[in-house]
């Protein structure tokens, strides 16, 4: 993923028409995503895509609500096995699941997929660019 980040800052340079030392506040933006967050976003709309029945799922994902008929604030949060791995924690459905499980609440009730993405994309922006590449 580093490798994909410096080939996507040299190219952005070359794009944007700016030196090749310039920092990556330049470079970043609210509508220009480093490689990293891009693959947050994907993987956030693919479990939202799963929570609300848009995609065909062959493989069985549980969530509390269908382990215990307990009400409780994280029902609708998806069971994730535990991983020894850095493999098998980097695979789309695990790092998928445990990053819409981690968003807020609010983000996550959304029924469009359009108002999914743009509070994703504006929470990802606040929680990840700003503090990593922007300060």
């Amino acid at each position: 993923m580093d490798r994909l980040e410096i080939i996507q800052r040299k190219a952005l340079r070359i794009v944007l028409n700016k030196p090749w030392f310039c920092s990556k506040k330049e470079i970043y933006s609210r509508e220009v995503f480093p490689v990293s967050v891009i693959s947050h976003v994907n993987s956030c709309i693919f479990a939202f895509k799963l929570t609300n029945g848009s995609i065909r799922n062959n493989v069985n994902i549980g969530t509390f609500a269908n382990a215990h008929q307990r009400v409780t604030r994280n029902r609708n949060d998806f069971i994730i096995r535990h991983s020894n791995t850095k493999l098998s924690a980097s695979n789309l459905y695990i790092r998928g699941l445990s990053l819409y499980n981690n968003l807020p609440r609010d983000i996550k009730n959304l029924t469009s997929i359009n108002n999914f993405k743009r509070q994703l994309k504006e929470h990802l922006y606040a929680t990840l660019v700003l503090p990593q590449y922007l300060m």
